[in-house]
C-alpha cells in the first residue's frame, strides 16, 4: 500500500494558513517521513521563513 496518500490526506488536515503557526509542525511531520523512508538527517533541512540556505 502506497503511503504517499496517508502523508499528502496529513499535511492537508494541518491547518497552516497565516497566523495559526502550523507550518513548522507541517515541516517537522514532512522531515520524520522523509526520515522513515531513508533518506539522511544530513539532506533534511527546515528553512525557518527568511532564512536561506547557506
Amino acid at each position: 500500500m502506497l503511503k504517499s496518500p496517508q502523508i499528502y490526506q496529513t499535511i492537508i488536515e494541518i491547518p497552516t494558513v497565516a497566523g495559526r503557526g502550523n507550518v513548522p509542525k507541517m515541516a517537522k511531520y514532512l522531515a520524520s517521513e522523509f526520515t522513515a523512508a531513508g533518506f539522511a538527517a544530513k539532506d533534511i533541512q527546515i528553512i525557518p521563513k527568511g532564512k536561506q540556505l547557506r
